[in-house]
């Protein structure tokens, strides 16, 4: 099965250093974390790795490991970086034909921070990523799905409205998305097009967020939880979420009023939620709390290629989340985006001895 995926290319640096500090604000609703250094300090680097990265490279590399054939539509720039990013795609069995190669312009580049909780900062630069221009004339053709991933640049408009031109054709591929900060900025309506040929939206928690412009419900207050002991327990009544999930069931409904078919919102450790149109029910599914976390980095991109892979198969949404939790977890456990991206035959045995179980949840 062919698919087209658009998106960045990068080449990743990982770096965890000896000395950690997270510095939290908590309120009686909501928490946030910031990773701290001391100012003006120097600090050992205990670990110091090279990985590629980049939506487009990452979403390929695990379709590719699945079976699928992809064909990625990015830009790379003409430095030794691009040599390496290139080596990388081959070795994976994936066609760099539609990848544009610039002159005089550094590939994108990223430097991940890992801190001791398997959390990452990521600094980086977009490069070349910026300049990928037009696809070229009948390369969609023949393409049984498109991927969309985070795109940028002058091009953007003009590749959204290619895209758009073979959603709503007759024969129409199969379209799963995942929009950048840029396209979720402007809002529904002026996404109202693309949003009402998309398969499967991918977004996280914070994602939905900007896109609908209104916030997530905690389901009970982090301060409450704190009291109860409950930050890590599956607390939970029939046909309700489980206490530690947000709310988003609101922002959904507003999503998919735009004509997206099914809405997949993803939330770190408290899980995914999965959403479709003109159904009074939706889909919870936990995460494998247990498991051990490295590098949290290309997670979702392993939830969401496996999610799209396994509906592309026929598989059921409930069984879609299951999969797709599961690979992701095998990410977070090896440092980088694609170390963890298992083969079909290993993803099934773990599929089987899984005990993940999703939740049918009412409106």
């Amino acid at each position: 099965m062919n698919i087209a995926v658009f998106g960045s290319l990068t080449l990743d640096l990982f770096i965890r250093p000896s000395q950690t500090q997270v510095i939290s604000h908590v309120s009686e609703y909501e928490r946030s974390d910031f990773l701290a250094f001391p100012h003006g300090g120097k600090i050992v680097a205990d670990h110091i790795e090279e990985q590629f990265g980049g939506g487009a490279s990452n979403i390929s590399v695990s379709l590719a490991r699945l079976g699928f054939c992809p064909h990625i539509f990015g830009a790379i720039g003409d430095d030794f970086p691009a040599e390496n990013i290139l080596k990388n795609l081959s070795k994976n069995g994936i066609s760099s034909e539609n990848i544009q190669q610039k002159n005089k312009m550094r590939s994108g580049f990223s430097v991940i921070i890992n801190s001791f909780d398997g959390e990452r900062t990521v600094l980086f630069t977009s490069g070349a990523n910026t300049a990928f221009q037009t696809i070229p004339k009948n390369a969609l053709q023949k393409m049984d799905a498109l991927y969309l991933c985070h795109l940028s640049g002058v091009n953007t408009d003009q590749i959204f409205q290619e895209i758009s031109s073979q959603i709503f054709q007759k024969n129409r591929p199969f379209f799963a998305w995942n929009p950048g900060k840029e396209s979720l900025s402007l809002g529904i309506s002026q996404n109202a097009k693309l949003l009402s040929g998309t398969n499967i939206l991918f977004l996280n928690r914070e994602e939905a967020e900007v896109l609908v412009q209104e916030k997530a419900i905690p389901n009970e207050s982090y301060g409450e939880k704190v009291r109860k002991g409950d930050l890590k327990g599956i607390k939970k009544q029939k046909n309700k979420l489980p206490s530690y999930a947000m709310r988003v069931s609101h922002l959904a409904k507003k999503i998919l009023e735009s004509g997206v078919e099914t809405l997949v919102i993803t939330d770190g450790q408290r899980g995914s939620q999965i959403f479709i149109s003109h159904q009074k029910k939706y889909f919870f599914c936990p995460v494998e709390e247990d498991a051990e976390r490295v590098d949290t980095l290309g997670a979702g991109d392993a939830f969401a290629s496996t999610f799209t892979a396994k509906k592309l198969l026929g598989k059921s949404l409930p069984e879609c989340a299951v999969y797709a939790t599961i690979r992701a977890t095998s990410v977070v456990g090896k440092v980088g985006a694609q170390n963890g991206l298992t083969t079909t035959k290993t993803l099934e045995a773990q599929y089987q001895k899984s005990a993940l179980k999703v939740e049918e949840v009412h409106f």
